[in-house]
């Protein structure tokens, strides 16, 4: 299995709609740094669970808009 994180889409559709919401409002919100922000977009490391729960909350969306868990073709097998 493999998440894909939806995160940078969501951060931008807040920013799209005026909301002031930003990676480093986010990381302050969750007591993470920024660049752990970033990390989660680019797929390095994801965030526990109760930070993926908060951060859901904070944005008003299901933790599977932000994370998708992807099956590899090998899983299937």
């Amino acid at each position: 299995m493999e998440i894909k994180s939806k995160l940078e889409s969501v951060l931008r559709e807040h920013k799209e709609a005026g909301n002031k919401i930003s990676k480093g409002w986010l990381a302050s919100e969750l007591g993470v740094s920024r660049q752990s922000i970033t990390n989660y977009i680019d797929g390095k490391y994801y965030p526990t669970l109760d930070k993926a729960l908060l951060m859901a909350r904070l944005l008003d969306r299901k933790v599977e808009d932000i994370f998708e868990l992807k099956e590899r073709e090998s899983d299937l097998q």
